[in-house]
């Protein structure tokens, strides 16, 4: 999965610039026994689905269904497709 900032171009349309390497940290998670993430995490896979069913671009999908606001962060972020963003250094 790629990162991406969102920015405003002059005609307030959205430009989006790919976030250089090392912005995302990726979290390992170990649940413990008897326990497990609920439903499917593979983002992917669940937007191909969802593109496949409206007959949409696999992009177009993922700009509408996909995409999060999150706080500034120098650092960048570390993340789980199950638990989400957090701030790097938090």
């Amino acid at each position: 999965m790629l990162l991406y900032r969102i920015y405003p171009d002059r005609r307030g349309s959205d430009v989006y610039s790919l976030c250089e390497e090392g912005y995302r940290h990726d979290v390992s998670f170990h649940p413990g026994q008897g326990m497990s993430t609920w439903g499917e995490d593979d983002l992917l896979s669940l937007l191909r689905k969802q593109a496949e069913a409206r007959d949409w671009s696999l992009c177009d999908c993922a700009k509408r269904f996909a995409t999060v606001k999150v706080l500034s962060s120098e650092r960048g972020w570390r993340y789980h497709p199950a638990l989400g963003f957090a701030k790097e250094g938090t």
